[in-house]
């Protein structure tokens, strides 16, 4: 899957936040990128997918506030 090859290329790369700190943004767009790994399979099941990780990827490198939706 393309987006989750450039989001792994992103985490590599990625120094966001002060002091170059990880966000837990992060944190979950890399276990989303690992495919059928229990992590990823958890969010799944939670109903987080693919545009949920695109819209997340442009929060993290954004910095933008945002709100949090109730499912």
């Amino acid at each position: 899957m393309q987006v989750t090859t450039a989001l792994v290329t992103e985490l590599k790369s990625a120094k966001k936040g002060e002091d170059g700190e990880i966000t837990v943004c992060y944190l979950v767009l890399g276990i989303w990128s690992e495919n059928e790994s229990p992590g990823h399979n958890v969010l799944a099941a939670l109903g987080f997918d693919s545009e949920n990780a695109k819209e997340l990827s442009k929060i993290a490198h954004n910095n933008a506030p945002f709100e949090l939706q109730m499912i």
